[in-house]
C-alpha cells in the first residue's frame, strides 16, 4: 500500500503520462489533425446550439406559474 503513494513512483507514472500524450500529439498526421479540428468545432457548434434553442423558450418559460400548497404536520 505505501508503495502506491511512493513519490517517485507517481512521479515516473506522472512523466510516462506526459511522453505518452506528447507522442500522441506528435504522431497525428496533416489530415488526422483536419478530422479532429471538424469533429471539436463541430462539437462546439452542437453545444451553443442547443443553448439557443432553450433560449427560444425564455418567452414561454415566463408565462409559467407554479402555485404550490403545503400543510405543516407536527408529529411530536
Amino acid at each position: 500500500m505505501d508503495d502506491i503513494l511512493n513519490p517517485y513512483r507517481l512521479y515516473r507514472l506522472e512523466k510516462l503520462y506526459v511522453q505518452i500524450s506528447v507522442s500522441l500529439r506528435l504522431s497525428l498526421s496533416l489530415q488526422d489533425y483536419v478530422f479532429h479540428l471538424v469533429s471539436a468545432v463541430s462539437e462546439w457548434i452542437v453545444a451553443f446550439s442547443f443553448i439557443f434553442f432553450f433560449f427560444t423558450y425564455i418567452h414561454d418559460f415566463k408565462k409559467f406559474t407554479l402555485k404550490l400548497r403545503t400543510e405543516f404536520v407536527d408529529y411530536s
